[in-house]
């Protein structure tokens, strides 16, 4: 889009030749750019149903190439991707709703090894859905001083006759230092539907 004109250019056209094989039709999530603002990625929903979980897609500018990178299509690795990518060099990080040894969902990351070599995908957490857990991953990861945070739709409490009000946690990139930081209570509020944003609180951050 060219403010200075109003003229919208499209750029890719989901669903088409060289797209992700089903569930492919929509875009449907936000895109972020690496830092040279040079290529963008974002990740392709689940519209499908079934054992296919959504893509993660890469478009270089500067050549006007657009690349389905990866598609979720192992329950292990996750289904239903949601939010937008987090970039860190060349790895890609988000989390799936469902999917995952426990079906509760994923966080993980896609490694992008350059055009020509197929990327590297990384299973870094599969949630339970218990007391000491999320469930339902939801919005996109953010990174504070090294360490990623997010937040789950549900999980967190058990034996309330419902999935649990969701919780926020904390990890670090390379899956280790899984830490459980807060768990929505039904009484006062429950099952965050956003991603978290960081605020300065004093010196310390917040969200």
């Amino acid at each position: 889009f060219d403010p200075s004109t109003d003229a919208v250019t499209p750029l890719h056209s989901f669903g088409g030749p060289g797209d992700f094989a089903r569930g492919g039709d929509y875009g449907g999530q936000g895109v972020t750019f690496t830092p040279d603002g040079e290529t963008m990625y974002g990740f392709q929903p689940n519209h499908a149903g079934g054992t296919v979980g959504g893509g993660l897609w890469r478009y270089d500018i500067a050549t006007s190439t657009y690349t389905a990178l990866y598609s979720f299509t192992d329950e292990a690795g996750g289904l239903g991707v949601n939010g937008t990518p987090l970039i860190i060099g060349s790895r890609l990080y988000g989390m799936a709703t469902g999917g995952g040894y426990n079906t509760q969902g994923t966080l993980f990351y896609v490694q992008d090894n350059g055009t020509g070599t197929a990327p590297t995908f990384k299973l870094l957490h599969t949630f339970l859905g218990s007391l000491a857990d999320g469930a339902t991953p939801i919005g996109s990861l953010i990174n504070s001083g090294g360490v990623l945070y997010g937040t789950t739709s549900a999980g967190g409490i058990t034996g309330s006759g419902g999935p649990g009000p969701g919780t926020v946690f904390q990890i670090n990139p390379d899956g280790t230092g899984y830490l459980l930081l807060y768990r929505f209570d039904y009484s006062t509020e429950s099952h965050p539907g956003q991603a978290l944003t960081v605020v300065d609180v004093g010196g310390g951050t917040g969200g």
